[in-house]
């Protein structure tokens, strides 16, 4: 019998999805956790539950503007897909972006943004931030200092030239803007 090849192994298949307003209490428990609180998360964030493998499972959900929704809870960290950029619009010539949804939430948290606002959701999808960021004067990038961080920020920049600075300095001592916020709020209960 002849074995299946790699790529032709099966992915999780989400089934029976559903989505409401986020307002299950160990969703908002673990955002808590991370240093997010209701007021931030409620407003950005939904509630998903869904099936995979006969299973129900559910997540705090972040959508994505494809219609895909990220997915996060305490054991899991995925995506309904498609995967892609989220791109919020304020009306502004300033654009701030984050790798993932729990460094734009940890920003909103930290009251560090009033501007657009763009999460990559994977550094893969840096090319499609590109094209969603042309036309702003200023590229604010708060993305992980790691070298996936390094590279998306110089992708950016060798796009953008001096629009794109480089926020990380801020947070130089944690791995991204999330593990800061933590950082700070230990800091806070001494």
């Amino acid at each position: 019998m002849e074995q299946p090849q790699r790529n032709e192994e099966k992915e999780a298949v989400f089934e029976d999805i559903w989505v409401r307003p986020l307002q299950d209490a160990k969703l908002l428990g673990y955002l808590n956790e991370r240093g997010i609180n209701a007021h931030v998360a409620i407003p950005n964030c939904e509630e998903v539950r869904y099936r995979v493998y006969g299973k129900r499972y559910y997540a705090i959900g972040f959508r994505n503007d494809a219609g895909g929704l990220e997915l996060r809870n305490r054991f899991f960290k995925g995506c309904i897909p498609p995967k892609y950029i989220s791109l919020k619009h304020n009306g502004s010539d300033v654009c701030a972006v984050f790798e993932g949804f729990m460094d734009y939430l940890s920003a909103m948290q930290l009251g560090i943004t009033a501007s657009d606002w763009l999460v990559l959701n994977s550094v893969s999808n840096v090319e499609k931030a590109v094209k969603a960021l042309h036309g702003y004067e200023k590229i604010e990038c708060f993305l992980d200092n790691d070298d996936a961080g390094r590279r998306t920020f110089q992708s950016l920049y060798d796009c953008f030239g001096e629009k794109v600075i480089d926020h990380s300095s801020m947070y130089a001592d944690h791995k991204d803007l999330n593990e800061f916020l933590l950082s700070k709020n230990a800091g806070n209960n001494v």
